[in-house]
């Protein structure tokens, strides 16, 4: 849980159909204006093979920005790589924007990754509905600036000046494990067929 007081954001992906990185680009640039903010605390790693969202260069759009010293592109890296630079991060970042019935796999990925969890999509969104309340998870509508103004501000004070960051409990984590699906899975074979006349353990059929 300890940051080194810094503040360092990872989204490790590709930035394709909806995940639109801008608002948290905007939300950082209107960050660092702050004076209380020190910029050499604070960073934002793009991991990935593209460094444009919808035809709009991301590199074009840092010039002459406050962001641009801060916010940097690597191209993909093997598993280990994304694995080392999640532990070294304080902040992995989901976008999840417009995908209202449908949770992204990395949403799960983040709760297990035992760093603090940046999720923009809507409040209406299955993903907003599914990490509501836990401990870790830090999730806004990116439409709502002030909401993420907060939220980053919220997360420079706690990482930067106290040092520390808040991962989802593993006992919450557990909950959305495959045993816990498997489990669920044999409860639901057991109600439907109480009388079930065969030699089927429950570590056989999971």
């Amino acid at each position: 849980a300890d940051t080194g007081g810094r503040l360092a954001i990872l989204f490790a992906g590709e930035l394709y159909l909806n995940r639109d990185p801008f608002p948290l680009l905007h939300a950082l640039e209107r960050l660092l204006s702050r004076p209380e903010v020190d910029a050499r605390r604070v960073g934002a790693t793009f991991m990935g093979r593209k460094t444009e969202y919808a035809g709009r260069s991301l590199v074009g759009w840092l010039e002459g920005k406050r962001c641009a010293e801060i916010v940097k592109f690597i191209p993909p890296q093997p598993a280990s790589v994304v694995a080392k630079a999640t532990l070294e991060s304080s902040v992995v970042l989901n976008l999840a924007q417009h995908q209202p019935l449908s949770i992204p796999a990395k949403t799960f990925e983040h709760l297990a990754s035992g760093r603090e969890n940046l999720l923009l999509c809507e409040d209406d969104a299955e993903s907003a509905q599914l990490v509501a309340n836990i401990p870790g998870v830090l999730q806004v509508d990116p439409r709502n600036e002030q909401a993420l103004d907060r939220i980053l501000l919220d997360l420079y004070e706690r990482h930067v000046v106290q040092g520390r960051l808040r991962a989802p409990p593993p006992q919450t984590v557990a909950a959305f494990s495959r045993t816990a699906a498997n489990d669920v899975f044999w409860r639901v074979i057991k109600s439907i067929v109480p009388a079930l006349d065969v030699e089927l353990s429950k570590e056989s059929m999971c």
